[in-house]
């Protein structure tokens, strides 16, 4: 099983490959389905990660949105 910190740096380095990739206007974005492809991918590994932390952790950060951004995974993984 892997540790909160391993979670969370798994979200983090997600989030980086995330920006970096995102296009500036939706219309680049919705022109170029490998770049498509490969942000849904890490919005998964974002909400797997999410998932996956303590309930600990989770509620220690009552500010974050843990169900929807576990969700958004389960909506993208039905695509």
């Amino acid at each position: 099983m892997r540790s909160d910190r391993v979670l969370v740096q798994d979200i983090l380095d997600a989030i980086a490959e995330i920006r970096r990739y995102l296009p500036e206007d939706r219309e680049s974005f919705d022109a170029d389905p490998p770049r498509q492809s490969h942000i849904y991918r890490h919005i998964m590994i974002v909400g797997e990660a999410s998932y996956r932390l303590s309930t600990g952790l989770k509620d220690q950060h009552p500010e974050i949105p843990w169900r929807q951004i576990e969700g958004m995974r389960h909506v993208l993984t039905r695509r």
